[in-house]
């Protein structure tokens, strides 16, 4: 039996595989093309060497071996030629979008609009029972486009995401991006408004001496653990804020409760560093835009969308745990133990 028909065959039982398989096969594509790239640099060397004269061949070979550079998995140059590239790109591509969501139990989920190569990015993210965070989806759109938001959506549900035992969903509080995810996942989910942006946008409305006492002032109350003093608190500021911008009272105002619903769950003090915002998503899309420097932003769309897929399986192979992640089985209970016409 030749090599040739080993590889068809291995690569064959790794097709059969299923979901693993595919995840193997990426492994193993892309830790090859690093070879490949690793041999032809080696041989160029040694094709400069044998034009070189007889009595320089040893320098100029210890030479040519120290600026070979060493392989690295970080960044996109060390997959080795366009083809090769392109191969694991489309191979990430079908990892990505076809992996099926039915062994998870997922219980939170993130939602969020980044800016990526300069264009708006909508990436989903989700957390395990058991703390494991995922990248579920992601659309090259913003919140305007709803056909496209709800394609990733319905997407997610046709791929088996579950919510029979309730999704307690994170969003920038925009009242487009909360309406679709009402409209697809019904009344399973609850909507955690990200305080990072609550904060954000009353602030936007203040002259810079007030930004500071107001986002230190809501920094504090949205930290207070007890539900009842984290709303009288807010409420407060915004007494404070009635006097000097009456802009930025409505926008305090305007769906507050909906930024304490992780109050409600009993557990806040333990969660809300990774709850209370959608901060993870803006750190995965931050080094996204990190590892992209350099890379052809005139890409074609379908190998646009496999290059960020594969850069995503990688991020999420080095994603941490949830901190206190034993608890999320506790917030799910008490969030969902409520009458759901209530949120």
């Amino acid at each position: 039996m030749t090599y040739s028909e080993t590889f068809v065959e291995l690569d064959e039982a790794l097709r059969q595989a299923g979901d693993s398989g595919h995840q193997l096969r990426l492994y193993l594509l892309r830790h090859f093309s690093e070879l490949l790239r690793q041999l032809a640099c080696n041989l160029d060397a040694g094709n400069l060497e044998a034009g070189a004269p007889e009595e320089s061949t040893v320098e100029s070979s210890t030479d040519a071996a120290e600026q070979v550079p060493a392989p690295s998995v970080l960044s996109l140059s060390e997959y080795g030629d366009e083809a090769a590239l392109h191969k694991v790109r489309m191979e990430a591509l079908e990892v990505f979008d076809t992996r099926r969501f039915d062994g998870e139990e997922y219980v939170t989920l993130w939602v969020d609009v980044c800016q990526l190569w300069g264009r708006p990015f909508l990436l989903c993210m989700a957390a395990t029972l058991d703390g494991d965070r995922h990248v579920l989806g992601f659309v090259e759109s913003s919140t305007q486009e709803l056909a496209s938001v709800r394609g990733l959506f319905q997407g997610l549900l046709d791929r088996g995401l579950s919510l029979d035992r309730g999704l307690l969903c994170i969003t920038p509080g925009t009242a487009r991006l909360c309406r679709v995810l009402t409209e697809c996942f019904g009344q399973q989910i609850r909507l955690q408004h990200c305080q990072m942006h609550k904060r954000a946008r009353v602030i936007s409305y203040l002259a810079v001496p007030e930004q500071r006492l107001i986002q230190g002032a809501m920094t504090r109350a949205f930290a207070i653990p007890d539900l009842a003093l984290a709303r009288a608190s807010l409420l407060q500021i915004h007494t404070q804020l009635q006097k000097c911008n009456r802009s930025a009272a409505q926008w305090l105002l305007r769906d507050l409760d909906l930024s304490l619903t992780l109050h409600h769950s009993g557990v806040y003090d333990r969660l809300s560093r990774s709850l209370r915002s959608t901060r993870c998503i803006v750190r995965v899309v931050q080094q996204l835009n990190r590892r992209l420097r350099g890379v052809r932003h005139w890409l074609a769309p379908t190998s646009r969308r496999a290059q960020f897929a594969l850069l995503l399986l990688e991020t999420e192979m080095r994603m941490r745990r949830l901190a206190h992640a034993s608890y999320l089985s506790i917030m799910r209970a008490a969030l969902f133990a409520e009458d759901p016409d209530q949120t």
